[in-house]
């Protein structure tokens, strides 16, 4: 078996050999199959794309609209959902990803019925999800486990082999690759 970096680093360049045509098919993709699917959740958590990821510009933009987009900014190590009303309210982070402007979104209570989309490298058929390394959302999902939560990529990111799991490691409720 491979180790996690090791995954990583292939995923990482599976993920960039995804042709323009096809990451644009799969936007339109993200409007017809996953946005309805939102509909029942009053707010959801999704992520400001960056580099190779799935991108969720145009799904973002709509929930925004609709006043139901909720984004993570990583501070001091942890991370915090913000309501984004625009796209405009972001500003960009140290690791160059955007993330909510604090002066001018609110945190949010999350306390509505919520829905939240998660990054990463690589999702197996047990639920898992390879992220970058950080722990980051294993740590939000841990304290988060009321809030149903899906993992969003490419379908190239599936990992036919079960992916390697620590203990910190958090199962997702569904996976949809596109």
């Amino acid at each position: 078996m491979k180790t996690k970096d090791q995954l990583r680093l292939f995923f990482k360049q599976k993920r960039r050999q995804i042709s323009s045509i096809r990451k644009k098919e799969v936007q339109s993709l993200l409007i017809e199959k996953l946005y309805p699917q939102l509909d029942s959740y009053e707010q959801v958590i999704s992520f400001a794309s960056f580099g190779d990821e799935i991108d969720l510009w145009g799904l973002n933009y709509l929930l925004s609209v609709e006043n139901r987009l909720l984004l993570p900014r990583l501070e001091e190590a942890r991370i915090k959902i913000y309501e984004v009303k625009s796209i405009n309210e972001l500003v960009v982070s140290k690791l160059g990803i955007l993330e909510p402007d604090p002066k001018i979104c609110m945190v949010s209570s999350l306390e509505k019925k919520i829905c939240a989309l998660i990054p990463g490298l690589s999702f197996d058929k047990n639920l898992y999800r390879l992220g970058y390394g950080n722990g980051d959302f294993d740590r939000w999902i841990s304290q988060h486990l009321s809030i149903f939560t899906i993992g969003i990529g490419f379908k190239e990111q599936f990992s036919e082999e079960d992916l390697p799991i620590e203990q910190h490691d958090k199962r997702l409720h569904q996976v949809l690759l596109f």
